[in-house]
């Protein structure tokens, strides 16, 4: 009697799944949309209904991947004509982890969630910070199952312990640790913009930056990523790194600036001091230099390849020491008072700092200052005025 009733279980979900099929047939064809829509609306409103991965298996009879498609077809069918009310949301992270469930390394479910599940359109939608919070924690163990069903963990574990991008990168038995490059890549924009994590976002750009097909800025935002952790130390020896990755010959100026500035910011570091002012002034110096000898006229504001010039990764550099800078000031002011400084300005101005190190970010509008971003909990930069 269990063979029998395991049988008929199997043989009604095949029909189920089979019917769906030819139901989705008919919307495609103009027949039937409106009773096709209602029953899709139940989803909507009821993810608990959605069928679950064992149940999809039963009915599938070897066919994962060819059920799987028709969910995702469903489900993108069904965004497109509700995205801007964003009814999609009550139901699209259950129906994408069922159809990863069914089908693992189908990426393209992975990639679409961690796109639209954390996003929030002001304009159309309007949900609790909680909601907002869940929709967020979705997407990102959406993308980790992603990580976890198509990469190589050792690979990732190794990746994760280098922060040498030049020593990184040029490790060949660490490239292509996993099947698709915007994986890692879309878990780093999450983990950051949506989740104010930028260690797990450090970690996943360089993950991505491993790959050959990952957007270039990937290797730049690995760096950049660090710097918002508030480790300027190993930020800096990304973007150092990255220099010298431009020209690694030993008689280039990206080399031979990256070898100057290596030896002394890792003095600077070496003892845990704090840093000293006339060192920041001295680096600073280098960095123009470098700017002039290659040729480089361009402001960063300006640019559209960040790439051209290793002077681009010097500025770069210049600037996580000058955070290190007033970050290592603001600690005694916090000390003292309980408060963070509001910029680098106060700081000057309170006196805990005899220099204001000024970033090489300008334009007419004004320039890039440093400022204490409570949102990271942590001291960053953005375009503004020091009053």
């Amino acid at each position: 009697m269990k063979k029998t009733h395991r049988q008929l279980l199997a043989g009604l979900t095949l029909i189920l799944i089979l019917g769906a099929f030819y139901g989705f047939f008919e919307v495609a064809t103009g027949q039937n949309y409106t009773a096709h829509n209602r029953l899709r609306r139940t989803f909507v409103d009821h993810p608990e209904f959605i069928p679950t991965k064992e149940t999809v298996k039963i009915g599938s009879v070897g066919m994962d991947t060819v059920v799987a498609d028709f969910y995702w077809l469903s489900a993108i069918q069904y965004i497109g004509s509700n995205a801007l009310a964003a009814d999609y949301k009550k139901y699209l992270g259950v129906m994408l982890n069922l159809i990863t469930d069914v089908s693992p390394h189908f990426v393209y479910p992975y990639q679409i969630g961690m796109l639209l599940i954390p996003d929030v359109n002001q304009r159309y939608e309007r949900i609790t910070n909680e909601e907002e919070k869940f929709h967020i924690d979705e997407s990102i163990e959406l993308g980790k199952k992603g990580i976890k069903n198509n990469c190589d963990a050792e690979k990732i574990e190794k990746i994760g312990k280098i922060y040498d991008l030049n020593r990184l990168f040029a490790d060949e038995s660490l490239m292509e640790p996993c099947t698709d490059a915007m994986l890692p890549y879309y878990l780093g924009y999450v983990s950051y913009w949506n989740n104010n994590d930028p260690v797990g976002a450090s970690l996943w750009f360089r993950v991505a930056g491993m790959h050959k097909a990952a957007p270039k800025g990937g290797r730049l935002m690995s760096a950049i990523m660090q710097g918002k952790t508030g480790d300027r130390e190993k930020a800096i020896i990304m973007f150092l790194s990255l220099a010298e990755s431009m020209d690694p010959n030993p008689k280039s100026v990206c080399s031979q600036v990256t070898a100057q500035l290596r030896e002394l910011l890792t003095k600077a570091f070496a003892n845990g001091a704090e840093i000293d002012p006339k060192l920041l002034q001295q680096v600073e110096e280098i960095r123009k230099k470098a700017k002039e000898d290659l040729g480089d006229k361009q402001e960063e504001i300006d640019r559209t390849d960040v790439s051209a010039y290793c002077s681009s990764y010097f500025d770069k550099s210049v600037r996580e020491m000058n955070l290190k800078f007033v970050q290592d000031a603001d600690k005694r002011l916090f000390a003292d008072s309980g408060e963070h400084a509001v910029n680098a300005k106060e700081l000057f101005d309170k006196k805990y700092i005899t220099y204001l190190p000024r970033d090489y970010q300008k334009q007419s509008a004004g320039e890039v200052i440093y400022f204490y971003n409570h949102k990271i909990k942590n001291w960053d930069f953005e375009m503004g005025e020091y009053e």
